[in-house]
């Protein structure tokens, strides 16, 4: 599921099926978008570092505290 490629990622449906999922996901009460569903992220030609920046920005804004963590300057 964590692979920055998209055309080489699972899809949704195999990850929902996924036995780790198998205790917090019931198809019969959720079922599988109908329609396709594309992210404008997955069209770009973003390198590695940029999604790792993005994804640290997005962390940070929902966990601003971890930004004091001595963690935090390992991961630039």
């Amino acid at each position: 599921m964590l692979i920055f490629d998209p055309s080489k990622r699972i899809t949704v449906t195999e990850a929902l099926q996924h036995p780790y999922m198998s205790a917090l996901y019931d198809p019969s009460c959720n079922p599988p978008a109908q329609v396709p569903i594309n992210l404008d992220i997955d069209e770009k030609n973003m390198g590695e570092q940029m999604i790792r920046e993005m994804m640290l920005s997005e962390m940070l804004h929902y966990h601003p505290e971890a930004a004091s963590t001595k963690g935090y300057m390992k991961l630039y």
